[in-house]
């Protein structure tokens, strides 16, 4: 992997699990997550007269996977969150999963006016077929509309050009460049692109990936230009989600950087890139319909490997901290830079700050009394002027503790250049093997800082690194309240430059 110089930026979401929420002081969460029961990926997410809209597969009836069908909920800021009733059930026709919401604002399809358009949803059915069709696909793709913002939907038919029966995941935005909106479909192996004047009848486009050898199979995708930062220039990305290979297997999110025109989308860059380097984060989707020229993505906060075993009773499962994505251009390479939404800003409180402490062995920096409510913000800023000094540690970083010892480790190995994050040591940790390898990525911190934001709740934690170029999202549980926040070096010392512990007063989850 090529190393970067850089600053990072950390967001850690998370300590406490659900299961512990009594020995919680505060208890609020600052990411969506149904009151009850499962919590699956997100499905569609768009804009629209003020508000925003989450849809996302949710099981309405256990806290495990099943029965999937689209919850539905609601914010004016993409933080604070209002759960309304199930949007589209699953019924005798199959599971409900993911797929995209459009609003028809210039009311193409004519299903609705220039008033009042209409939402449109696309979405995969799965259904088993039974006997001589056995072998046939689970899998199809279907439609709906609503003109109540998403309350109550009705069914309609698309008409395919090609006749394949072959799709499933739809994602459907609307084109500038070609003037028509654009359906993105995985055929498992494979990425299909359609488009249509109309957003009901679909015509080819191109297939992407069919050369390619790959590890998993590619479920939902998304494509969409994103602004190259410091430019008026944009490039076009194609996000798939692949169910295992980001790291030992896990899903994640690969993105592929290229061009596109009327015949299709044609990848320039060849190299594996990822969305988030940790096991957390999978089935990231984009917000249609924004009423500015951000990029916003969301993705569900879990990993299948483990998935319906995670320490939480009386609900699973949650959607990651909303991010804005653009790209960069250095060494002839795009890389995707990532970072919480602005809107998290606005709801900061009471800030505790420290300066300029040398740093050498542990040293507890934030006590009980400073971290006793939920969510915070620790922003930290570490002195890399002299990292090539002997005294420079050969590892730096924080342990958030237990009462009982119990703790999760975010760290830079500078021997290595690799940032890693350990979680090894918290106290629920035997619900999987699969839970528990360390999570890291290699990039290079040159002077005259490192610096980091960390962003805590309850358990979670996304970690945004490298001038916003590298991700790690890891879930944390634990059923204890965190005792210190301490830093820490190994074979050296390190000026700790500022240290900021930042309320959040609201609360941000409904």
């Amino acid at each position: 992997m090529k190393q970067f110089a850089f600053l990072i930026i950390g967001i850690i979401t998370g300590l406490l699990s659900s299961c512990g929420e009594g020995n919680v002081p505060g208890g609020e969460e600052i990411h969506f997550s149904q009151e009850q029961n499962w919590t699956g990926e997100p499905a569609g997410l768009v804009y629209h007269n003020g508000k925003y809209h989450l849809f996302y597969q949710c099981n309405p009836s256990d806290v495990v996977s099943g029965n999937i069908s689209w919850g539905h909920a609601v914010s004016t800021d993409l933080i604070r969150w209002e759960e309304c009733p199930v949007a589209i059930a699953a019924d005798e026709n199959g599971q409900v999963y993911s797929g995209s919401v459009i609003v028809d604002k210039d009311n193409t399809s004519g299903l609705g006016t220039a008033d009042h358009p209409v939402f449109i949803a696309y979405y995969t059915r799965y259904k088993p077929k039974q006997g001589t069709d056995s072998n046939s696909s689970p899998y199809s793709v279907g439609t709906a509309y609503s003109r109540d913002e998403g309350m109550t939907w009705t069914d309609i038919a698309m008409e395919w050009e090609d006749g394949s029966d072959n799709k499933r995941y739809p994602n459907v935005c609307w084109n500038k460049q070609i003037d028509a909106w654009v359906m993105t479909v995985s055929t498992g192996r494979t990425i299909r692109f359609y488009f249509s004047p109309d957003a009901i009848h679909w015509k080819s486009l191109n297939e992407f990936g069919g050369e390619m050898e790959i590890t998993g199979s590619w479920e939902n995708s998304t494509l969409s230009p994103l602004k190259i930062e410091g430019s008026n220039d944009t490039k076009w990305v194609l996000f798939i989600n692949v169910n295992e290979g980001v790291s030992d297997g896990a899903p994640g999110t690969r993105y592929f950087i290229g061009d596109f025109n009327n015949s299709g989308f044609h990848m320039t860059q060849s190299k594996e890139l990822w969305v988030d380097y940790g096991k957390d984060n999978y089935g990231g989707i984009l917000c249609n319909n924004l009423p500015d020229d951000r990029t916003v993505m969301v993705g569900w906060m879990n990993c299948w490997l483990y998935a319906n075993l995670t320490p939480q009773t009386g609900k699973r499962g949650s959607i990651t901290f909303p991010r804005e994505l653009t790209l960069t251009y250095e060494g002839n390479n795009y890389t995707l830079c990532s970072k919480p939404v602005r809107e998290l800003t606005g709801l900061y409180g009471k800030t505790r700050k420290i300066e300029n402490t040398e740093i050498a062995g542990i040293q507890t920096i934030f006590n009980k009394k400073s971290v006793s409510r939920y969510p915070f913000v620790i922003h930290l800023v570490f002195d890399a002027s002299d990292r090539y000094a002997m005294w420079h540690p050969r590892e730096y970083g924080i342990r958030l503790r237990t009462a009982s010892g119990g703790e999760i480790t975010f760290a830079y190995r500078a021997e290595m250049n690799y940032y890693y994050v350990d979680r090894s040591r918290l106290s629920d940790i035997s619900f999987s093997e699969d839970y528990t390898s360390q999570l890291g990525a290699a990039y290079r911190v040159n002077p005259p800082a490192d610096e980091w934001y960390l962003l805590v709740d309850r358990g979670s934690a996304e970690w945004f690194a490298g001038d916003n170029k590298v991700a790690m999202t890891s879930l944390c549980f634990t059923d204890e309240a965190i005792e210190s926040i301490d830093c820490y070096t190994e074979s050296g010392h390190i000026n700790l430059k500022e240290a900021s512990l930042i309320s959040i007063e609201k609360k941000t989850n409904k």
